[in-house]
């Protein structure tokens, strides 16, 4: 399935969807208040959706940056852009989408990431 197709579906749905694509923008997370998600754009070749990862967060973080969320956590912001290249990185990933009300828009939200 590609996003095209994802984004035809209307309303809230509980299927689970498989992606190709890569990361093409990473979002700053600034809810202080749950700093333990990370979103942005993900595109598949045929258009682009925007993604949140909230569960699995620690293993599917690892996944998408390669590194341990220990060496994560230690890291400075500017060090973290630095040291983590995954922009443009082909993943398979796996959710749900939902209608995102406020911006009238579908959001894919993962609840797997694998590396390809």
């Amino acid at each position: 399935m590609n996003i095209i197709d994802l984004d035809t579906k209307e309303g809230l749905t509980l299927t689970e969807y498989e992606l190709k694509a890569s990361i093409v923008q990473l979002f700053e997370n600034t809810d202080k208040f749950n700093p333990f998600y990370m979103s942005g754009v993900i595109d598949d070749g045929t258009m682009n959706i925007r993604f949140i990862v909230i569960s699995n967060l620690r293993h599917n973080i690892e996944t998408i940056t390669g590194l341990k969320a220990e060496v994560l956590a230690k890291m400075k912001e500017e060090e973290y852009y630095e040291k983590v290249d995954f922009l443009g990185k082909e993943f398979l990933w796996k959710g749900r989408l939902v209608k995102n009300k406020a911006y009238g828009r579908v959001d894919f939200v993962v609840n797997e990431v694998k590396s390809l």
